[in-house]
This record gives structure tokens, sequence and C-alpha cells, in this order.
């Protein structure tokens, strides 16, 4: 009976604390900062990009993601898309393209520069009349 009761004072504590302990993480996260709404993953100017690139492209248009490529490592298998787009093979990893798709929503993202909205993320945007520039390596340009 003793050892029943201290298992329960034992649990009772645990969650209690465990509680306490999420409730913290949400007021925190509740807290935070925001850029037009959205919890800022990029930190940094990025953030403020993703509302410049949701301001231009309408929301049924695909997009087509850009970034700096990195040759793989010799003996890795190629990547199945093109190097550079869609994720594949960049230098800074999935996770930032992933971020982007995720906050895109619901513009499709493709692998084909046809008909697509093409986002320039840490590449040298190029120049032309319907590129929208957003700094020297960020920026959006129209099918």
């Amino acid at each position: 009976m003793c050892l029943l009761v201290a298992a329960l004072g034992v649990g009772a504590v645990t969650a209690t604390r465990s509680l306490h302990d999420a409730r913290r993480e949400v007021h925190r996260v509740d807290a935070a900062a925001r850029i037009d709404g959205r919890l800022p993953l990029f930190h940094g100017p990025r953030d403020q990009f993703v509302a410049f690139v949701l301001g231009i492209v309408p929301s049924s248009a695909s997009v087509r993601i850009v970034q700096p490529y990195v040759k793989p490592p010799p003996g890795t298998a190629p990547s199945a898309g093109p190097p550079g787009v869609c994720g594949n093979e960049v230098s800074y990893g999935v996770y930032p393209y992933w971020l982007l798709v995720y906050w895109l929503i619901p513009r499709p993202s493709v692998c084909d520069a046809s008909g697509s909205w093409t986002i320039y993320f840490g590449v040298p945007v190029p120049s032309g009349p319907r590129v929208h520039r957003f700094s020297a390596t960020l920026g959006v340009a129209e099918p």
C-alpha cells in the first residue's frame, strides 16, 4: 500500500511539473514576435521576404524555388530533379526549402519553370521588367 501511495505521489508531482513546463512553453511561443501573424522561422530578412512573396504571387499560382547549388560528395547518388531547384543539392540543406514551401501554401512548389513564378532564394536575382527584387539574392520573377 505504501508503494502505491508513493508511486501516486511521484506521478502527481511529475504530471504537475510537466503541465507547468508545457504551459510555460506555450506562453513563450504565444509571446514571440510575429511577422504578419507568422512566427519568424528564418530569423532575418528572409522572413520579410516571405511576406513580400505572399504579396506578389497569386495564391493559385505555382512557384519554382531556386537556391544555391552545391556539388554532392563523391559516391552519392544524383538527385532525382535539377540541382539547386526543389531542394535538390542545395548548399544549406532542404530545411529552408521546406519552410518556404510551408509558408507559401496554397501555392504548389514545382520543379518545372514553364508557367510558374520563380523564387530566387539565396542566389543572384536576374534583372528584367518582370522581376521583383527584394535584395540582391532574394527575388521573384513572373512567368
